[in-house]
């Protein structure tokens, strides 16, 4: 009798944790696991920027030499982590580029300013010689209202200035 009232409590005790098994594996069935990114940031601010590649010719009426004439921006809605080329063409008296021309690019944004060169990739003209340059920057921080380009061309016979303001 002993013997008997051991086996079915046993058997009983074995039957529960069997059931509970069962039911533990079935609900897991049921669970759906969803891996979460390491790190979630913010949405992006949106600031209606045209998309892809902008030309802006520069125009003044006053001379200077050398003078900042075409800013092409691309892309200018820059995302995080994107590269934005700057092509400059810029216009001087001068008959040929010698080591003092240059054209240098800074970018502020939110907390930052980054200074970055630009290369000389063409010159043509012969009274005036139309030279064109291209430099280059990386976004690494936000901009919430709006980003600035600032361009300064030098040669020998003085520089000129433009400033971009984008928003």
């Amino acid at each position: 009798m002993k013997l008997k009232n051991i086996l079915i409590s046993a058997i009983t005790i074995l039957t529960i944790f069997g059931l509970a098994i069962f039911l533990v594996v079935e609900l897991l069935k049921s669970v759906e696991i969803t891996e979460f990114p390491e790190k979630i940031l913010p949405p992006e601010e949106t600031h209606g920027l045209a998309s892809g590649k902008q030309v802006y010719e520069i125009i003044t009426d006053k001379s200077r030499d050398p003078q900042i004439i075409e800013v092409g921006v691309d892309p200018l809605d820059v995302r995080m982590g994107e590269i934005q080329l700057l092509t400059v063409k810029v216009k001087t008296k001068a008959t040929s580029v010698t080591e003092e021309d240059s054209v240098l690019g800074t970018v502020i944004t939110d907390n930052k300013s980054t200074d970055f060169p630009f290369k000389l990739k063409k010159a043509e003209g012969e009274e005036e010689l139309i030279t064109t340059w291209q430099g280059e920057w990386k976004r690494e921080d936000t901009i919430k209202k709006n980003y600035q380009v600032r361009i300064l061309a030098k040669n020998a016979n003085g520089e000129d200035q433009v400033t971009l303001t984008f928003k």
